[in-house]
């Protein structure tokens, strides 16, 4: 194993010992105009340089686009239409305020932002996918799903159990009793949560499940009719963290399942 140590660590270089140096200068505020070599800020500073490089993230649209622009929204993706096909979130966001007051005071995500400039608007419909998997409008179909549009520290048992899932899904297996019109608003009511409760994540764009990974893990495991309360006992259930092994033998248990359901259809039948 000691030849698998990484030579360096992940955090090679101080940043912030640049910072100190006077290497690295932070500056806030917006880029107001450029002129030759010379960028203008928001804040009347200027900034002299040879290059500009702008790390401004990535996008969560997906690269397909889709003719005509409402199939996008039908298949519970987001697109650049923004419109929304439901009326309820007036009706969701009063239920969410009414389970959690707390969220009813924001934080202001911009504080050093020019009052005086008024800040761009992101109006692209966010992801809508019933267990943030398939969407709610096209459910019954089985022929649409879409895998790892959350975000996650536990990516790793998160991909193997949405898998699985989706495979349920996709083969007949797993059940969907619930009706159209419910599954579009237990999805509605999942996308407007995180858009309350992660203002400074990505919580308005797709899931951000940076801390509640687990109640979803244990809600697609529930689905698949496996146990999702997996440790040893009632007191390391509520002492102990989660952590991907926790999750090992979930494809077996599955399969144990399956050929018990089968051979009970299978006397059925008899």
């Amino acid at each position: 194993m000691g030849k698998l140590k990484p030579w360096s660590g992940s955090f090679w270089s101080d940043f912030y010992e640049h910072v100190r140096k006077g290497t690295v200068r932070v500056y806030h505020g917006d880029i107001a105009s450029l002129s030759s070599h010379t960028v203008h800020l928001s804040t009347g500073e200027t900034l002299k340089g040879d290059a500009l490089h702008c790390s401004t993230g990535w996008k969560h649209m997906p690269s397909i686009k889709f003719s005509p622009p409402s199939l996008a929204i039908e298949l519970g993706l987001p697109s650049d239409d923004g419109r929304s096909s439901n009326d309820y979130i007036s009706k969701i966001d009063a239920e969410i305020m009414s389970r959690f007051p707390v969220l009813k005071d924001q934080p202001n995500m911009t504080p050093k932002r020019d009052p005086g400039k008024i800040p761009v608007q992101d109006k692209s419909a966010p992801y809508r996918l019933y267990r943030c998997m398939i969407p709610p409008a096209r459910a019954n179909t089985r022929k649409f799903a879409v895998a790892g549009a959350i975000l996650t520290f536990q990516h790793p048992a998160v991909a193997q159990i949405q898998a699985l899932w989706i495979l349920a899904y996709l083969d007949g297996i797993l059940p969907v009793e619930d009706s159209i019109e419910e599954l579009k608003y237990e999805t509605e009511k999942f996308a407007r949560f995180g858009h309350w409760r992660s203002p400074g994540g990505y919580g308005r764009k797709f899931p951000d499940l940076a801390f509640e990974t687990i109640p979803y893990i244990d809600d697609l495991l529930g689905d698949l009719g496996l146990k999702f309360k997996r440790k040893d006992g009632w007191l390391k259930e509520i002492t102990e963290p989660y952590l991907p092994g926790d999750y090992k033998g979930i494809v077996r248990e599955w399969a144990e399942i399956r050929k018990e359901q089968e051979r009970t259809e299978g006397l059925v039948e008899g």
